[in-house]
């Protein structure tokens, strides 16, 4: 042994009562680094993949670093209720397999220490992950959930009206594209409006209309749009059929 153990192999000078806590204090400190480490890179892991569709509304949608940083936050929660336990099983086998290469288990084996009495610092993190875990489900993963929700809400409230501009065709919401003549963004009225609803895979909608107006709803969080005096264009994909729709308000 290399004197990590002070003590503990003279076995007739030192009573089980002292051994147990250096035991459970050498474990848990093999434990412990290993397990902020692992929780580390799974977080960082999963976040990754997250990320990549959190820089895509930044690049391409152009929303604000400050709301996706926002976003990582609220997924968070959710990310942490996956990784806890995983961190947690990494941590002890691999402190495990540290001890067992270092002959240190069969060393303990052989005074007299059983497999039984290295259990505790493992029962201890096992039950402290529970109450984590418990704790995040219960109270930060709802949170992080409703946050996130009201988040994409105001991006996509925002972007309702950042993403239109004066007699330039831009795509605010995916797959439909606007062209309007004038937009007034205290109002959110949009005038001679050209619209292309491509959101369906068989049917694409084409709107023309004199007017249009956008409209938010926090507590349903949603966004509608109200077009006055126009007329739709359905046509089927592979041109099947065509048809047109006059009408005097469309939602």
């Amino acid at each position: 042994m290399d004197g990590r153990f002070p003590g503990v192999f003279n076995g007739s000078a030192m009573t089980a009562s002292v051994i147990k806590p250096i035991l459970h204090k050498y474990i848990i400190n093999e434990i412990w680094p290993v397990f902020l480490a692992s929780l580390f890179v799974s977080l960082f892991i999963v976040l990754t993949t997250k990320m990549l569709s959190i820089m895509e509304l930044i690049v391409d949608r152009g929303v604000h670093p400050g709301r996706a940083v926002g976003m990582i936050l609220c997924l968070l929660p959710d990310i942490l209720m996956f990784t806890l336990p995983a961190a947690a099983l990494i941590a002890v086998v691999v402190a495990f397999l540290r001890l067992s290469s270092d002959s240190e288990i069969i060393a303990l084996e052989s005074s007299g220490v059983s497999l039984y009495q290295m259990l505790p610092p493992v029962i201890i993190l096992s039950i402290t992950g529970l109450a984590i875990g418990l704790a995040v489900s219960i109270v930060a993963v709802p949170w992080g959930n409703r946050s996130f929700k009201d988040l994409l809400f105001r991006i996509a409230e925002t972007k309702a009206d950042l993403g239109l501009r004066e007699r330039v065709f831009s795509s605010p919401f995916h797959d439909v594209y606007f062209f309007v003549n004038g937009f007034s963004s205290s109002d959110r009225t949009m005038k001679d409006v050209f619209v292309v609803d491509g959101r369906d895979p068989k049917v694409t909608h084409t709107i023309v209309a004199e007017e249009g107006r956008i409209f938010t709803h926090p507590r349903e969080r949603s966004i509608t749009l109200q077009f006055r005096k126009g007329t739709i264009l359905v046509v089927e994909r592979g041109l099947k059929s065509v048809r047109t729709i006059d009408f005097d308000t469309y939602h």
